[in-house]
């Protein structure tokens, strides 16, 4: 229900009666937020009484939203540009395996070690990846 003006002057909102405009309409609005309990203005007020109308629209939600928001983009900005991927170290691993292999500085034995170690990380590459190194 609105506000009514009566013919005494005086505001009727639902059942109650108010002297002043402001008071019902203040009433009416918090009424309409879900309080029952009317604005008390004493006589002797040196300040105006100012009821502020509710918004549909809350800041609670700017402060989940925005952090919430600026994470989303960190994260997506350092997926793109991440570290390599498992697969990619494991194969410039296995790269620098042979590299070392072909060092003519390695004697013989060395070098058949390394050769069984290289073999063995491409083994191992194959069995978890399913594909050549």
């Amino acid at each position: 229900m609105a506000v009514v003006k009566l013919a005494d002057g005086t505001y009727r909102v639902d059942d109650r009666i108010f002297p002043d405009a402001d008071e019902a309409i203040a009433y009416d609005g918090l009424r309409n937020a879900g309080t029952e309990s009317p604005v008390e203005v004493p006589e002797d007020s040196p300040q105006p009484v100012v009821v502020a109308a509710r918004s549909g629209f809350s800041l609670w939600w700017l402060v989940l939203i925005i952090p919430a928001g600026l994470f989303l983009l960190v994260f997506a900005i350092g997926a793109l540009s991440g570290p390599p991927s498992e697969r990619q170290i494991e194969r410039l691993a296995i790269e620098l395996c042979w590299k070392e292999h072909s060092s003519k500085a390695q004697d013989p034995g060395t070098q058949q070690f390394i050769a069984g170690s290289c073999k063995m990380m491409e083994s191992e590459f194959r069995a978890k990846y399913g594909v050549d190194p």
